[in-house]
C-alpha cells in the first residue's frame, strides 16, 4: 500500500487524532465529545472541488480544505466538515480532532427524523438483514445522530464523480485501522453499523438524484467499493472479526506467533512512514515492549544529531514531540499486542519441553546423524515460514551442531551467538544458556534471524520479502553487521544497480573497500560466507531427507 502520511508530528500536539493525518495549521470543531467512538462514516466530497479547479487551476484538495474550515472563497459560506480528508494522493488530512464532534452527518430531529418513515428498497435489502428498520437502529445507545459517535471522513471526488484511487482506498484503509485499534473497535465486512456510509445513515437526501449517492457503494453502478476497501483492511492486519458463520471444530492449539512475525509486525506497518519506526520495528520483532524504550529509539532515530543526549527541562518542543511518539504511534501498537513478546527465549520453561533431548545429546562425541536429527526436530517445532536450509546452513557453519562448542570470543551455542549479541537483543539472552539447554539455543538463534529479517524488511524494501535474495541479505547483514550492510546495500540501490546475488558479490568486490578496510583484508569474504551458508544447508537439508 502506497500513501503519504507525515514524517514528524504536528508543530502542537493534536488531540485525540490520527497519527496518520497531516495537520494544516487549523482545525474546525464542534463540542467536545461524550460518546465513546462507535465507528466511521465514509463519505465524498462529490465533483464540485474538481469542478473548480478545472475552471481555476485551483487544487481541488486546496478548495476541499477551504471549504471545510471555512477560510478563502468559502469564508462564512461552509456548514458541515468531516474529521479527516483523503486526497487523489492517500494524503490524509486533519479536519476536526477526535475528541470533538464533527458535524458530517446530523440529524435535524434526532432519532425522531425516522418517525413513520419507509425505507426504499434499496435501503432494506441491505439492512433488513442485518436487523436495522430505520437509521436509527444504525446508532449506540444514546447517540441522537452519527455526529455523536461515528468519525466522518471525506474522500476528494473526481470531476466525473465515477470512483476513486488506489491511494484513496490504501490511506482509508490504514485510517480505519488506526482508528478502530486505537478505540478498541473489531472490524467486520462493510457495510455494518461500525462501518458504513453517508448514505446509508442519510438515505433521504444523500441516495437519490437531488442529494447524490454518498459515497456511491449502493448505486447501480457503484462508484464506491466495500469489498475494495475490506480486502485491504484485511491484507494490512486490520483487528477484523471473522465473517458471521457456524464456528469450525475444535482444532489443534496451534504455536503462538514468533517476534518478528504476524501481529508483531502488522502494527508497525500502520506507521511505516513516521521516520524511526523501522528502528522501533526492528526492536519490536527482537521482543522490545517497554514503552518508553521504544519512544526512544524512534525519537533517537530521528535526531541522530543529538546522540542519544537527553532532553533537557527547557527543550518543550522536543519533549512535546517525545510524547506524540508515545502517546500516538507506540502506545497504539502496544494497545493490540500481549506485555511481552508471545513465547521468546527469556521466558521458557526453566526445564525444557519433555520431547527434547538432553543437551549431551548434542555434543562433540554424538555422531553426527543423531546430532542432525534432534536439531531438525527443534527447527521445525520453532522456526515458521523461516526456510529449513537457510537455518541448517547457519548451524553447520558455525558449530556443525554442536551446542557445546564455545570460542574464544564466548561464542555459544548452535549458532554461536556472541555475548554482545545476547546483550543487546530484545529480551536479552541468557548467555550461558545457549550451551547447555538445546531448546532455549534454538529458540535465541531463531530470535536473531528474526532480528535481520525485520531489519532486512525495513531498510530493503526493495527486495521480495521472503525469497531466496531475501533471506541472503538476512545472513549478510550478521556477516557484515547491520550498519555497515545499510551503507552498503542502500549505495548499491542508490546507484541503481539491479539487486541480484550475483551483482551484490559484485559490488562488494568492486567498490566494498570504500566503506571498510574488512572489504580489502579478504576480498569477497561476505559472499562467500552466506553462500557457504546456503550450499551447506542444502546439503544438509538433503542428508537430513528435506
Amino acid at each position: 500500500m502506497t500513501s503519504t502520511w507525515p514524517t514528524s508530528p504536528p508543530a502542537q500536539a493534536t488531540p485525540a487524532a490520527s497519527p496518520l493525518a497531516r495537520s494544516v495549521g487549523t482545525d474546525r470543531r464542534g463540542r467536545a465529545r461524550t460518546l465513546p467512538i462507535f465507528g466511521m462514516v465514509v463519505h465524498t466530497t462529490g465533483s464540485g472541488p474538481a469542478e473548480y479547479q478545472k475552471q481555476t487551476g485551483t487544487p481541488a484538495v486546496n478548495d476541499a480544505l477551504d471549504y471545510y474550515l471555512g477560510r478563502g472563497r468559502w469564508k462564512g459560506k461552509s456548514d458541515g466538515f468531516p474529521h479527516y480528508l483523503i486526497g487523489y494522493d492517500g494524503t490524509i488530512y486533519l479536519i476536526c480532532p477526535e475528541s470533538h464532534v464533527a458535524w458530517h452527518a446530523g440529524w435535524a430531529k434526532g432519532r425522531a427524523r425516522w418517525d413513520g418513515w419507509t425505507a426504499p428498497a434499496w435501503w432494506t435489502s441491505v439492512w433488513s438483514p442485518r436487523g436495522a428498520r430505520t437509521p436509527a437502529d444504525l446508532l449506540p445507545p444514546r447517540a441522537g445522530s452519527p455526529n455523536d459517535a461515528h468519525i466522518g471522513v471525506e474522500l476528494l471526488g473526481s470531476e466525473s464523480g465515477r470512483g476513486f484511487t488506489d491511494a484513496q482506498y490504501d490511506s482509508l484503509a490504514r485510517l480505519v485501522i488506526d482508528v478502530f485499534r486505537r478505540n478498541g473497535l473489531t472490524a467486520a465486512v462493510p457495510p455494518n453499523r461500525q462501518l458504513l456510509g453517508h448514505e446509508d445513515v442519510e438515505p433521504i437526501l444523500r441516495a437519490n438524484r437531488g442529494g447524490g449517492w454518498d459515497p456511491g457503494a449502493h448505486r447501480t453502478s457503484p462508484t464506491f467499493s466495500w469489498p475494495a476497501l475490506w480486502s485491504r483492511i484485511q491484507a494490512g492486519g486490520g483487528p477484523v472479526a471473522p465473517p458471521a458463520q457456524a464456528p469450525p471444530p475444535p482444532a489443534a492449539p496451534s504455536p503462538s506467533p514468533s517476534p518478528g512475525t504476524g501481529i508483531a509486525s502488522a502494527p508497525w506497518a500502520v506507521f511505516s512512514s513516521v521516520a524511526g519506526v523501522a528502528e522501533a520495528a526492528a526492536a519490536f520483532a527482537g521482543g522490545e515492549r517497554g514503552a518508553n524504550r521504544l519512544t526512544d529509539i524512534i525519537f533517537n532515530a530521528r535526531h541522530r544529531e543529538r546522540a542519544g543526549r537527553p532532553i533537557a527541562s527547557g527543550e518543550t518542543a522536543l519533549a512535546q514531540e517525545w510524547r506524540w511518539i508515545r502517546d500516538n504511534v507506540v502506545a497504539s501498537v502496544l494497545r493490540i499486542v500481549p506485555a511481552a513478546p508471545a513465547a521468546p527465549p527469556s521466558a521458557a520453561p526453566a526445564a525444557p519441553p519433555a520431547a527434547t533431548p538432553a543437551a549431551a545429546q548434542f555434543g562433540r562425541a554424538i555422531p553426527a546423524p543423531r546430532r542432525w536429527a534432534g536439531i531438525l526436530q527443534l527447527l521445525d517445532r520453532y522456526r515458521g515460514d523461516v526456510p529449513l536450509d537457510f537455518l541448517l546452513g547457519w548451524i553447520e557453519v558455525e558449530s556443525d551442531g554442536r551446542i557445546d562448542e564455545v570460542t574464544s570470543l564466548d561464542e555459544r551455542g548452535f549458532f554461536q551467538i556472541h555475548p554482545d549479541e545476547s546483550k543487546d537483543a530484545r529480551p536479552p539472552i541468557q548467555h550461558a544458556r545457549l550451551s547447555t539447554d538445546p531448546d532455549y539455543s534454538v529458540q535465541a538463534g531463531l530470535q536473531l534471524a528474526r532480528y535481520y529479517a525485520a531489519l532486512a524488511r525495513s531498510r530493503f524494501p526493495w527486495i521480495p520479502a521472503g525469497s531466496e535474495l531475501f533471506w541472503r541479505v538476512v545472513k549478510l547483514q550478521h556477516a557484515m553487521g547491520s550498519p555497515l550492510a545499510k551503507r552498503f546495500l542502500t549505495d548499491m540501490h542508490n546507484r541503481g544497480i539491479p539487486f541480484t546475488w550475483d551483482n551484490i558479490k559484485r559490488f562488494e568486490l568492486s567498490d566494498g573497500p570504500r566503506f571498510h578496510r574488512l572489504f580489502r583484508t579478504d576480498r569477497g569474504r561476505f559472499g562467500r560466507n552466506v553462500d557457504r551458508v546456503f550450499a551447506y544447508g542444502r546439503a544438509r537439508a538433503h542428508s537430513l531427507g528435506r
